[in-house]
């Protein structure tokens, strides 16, 4: 395995990890067996505290590790823990995948640039021939 696709593996582990916990959430709040109707109600539940939503990262991290949580939050003067909370308000599936866009066109980036550098350095057969 090329380390880029290593990288890429990586970066999506993340996405796909976050959007689970997000539909485990969801299943855990329907409070029915899984069947093929409970997908359906992805998009069509609007009951609180039912509908699906995505995470945020504070959730996740007071969720998880409310100590962390709480000595983080004494650590810092209140006007810095405000700024920090406003980050944490965001929602952790879509700050991963943001980053892995930024990942993914990172790696395409640098595959063309790989790519134009073999073309330079390719010479044609007639070429060849006249610089002989």
């Amino acid at each position: 395995m090329k380390p880029l696709h290593f990288i890429i593996f990586l970066v999506t582990l993340p996405i796909l990890i976050s959007l689970g916990h997000d539909l485990y959430l969801f299943y855990v709040a329907q409070g029915e067996q899984l069947n093929a109707d409970l997908l359906t109600k992805i998009y069509t539940e609007d009951r609180p505290a039912r509908a699906f939503d995505f995470a945020a990262l504070g959730f996740i991290w007071l969720e998880y590790s409310p100590d962390t949580y709480k000595m983080m939050a004494e650590s810092f003067e209140p006007a810095e823990w405000a700024g920090i909370q406003e980050f944490l308000k965001l929602k952790a599936t879509l700050v991963f995948a943001a980053l892995a866009a930024l990942v993914y066109a990172l790696a395409f980036a640098l595959y063309l640039f790989g790519k134009m550098r073999e073309s330079g350095k390719k010479v044609s057969k007639r070429r060849r021939a006249r610089m002989n």
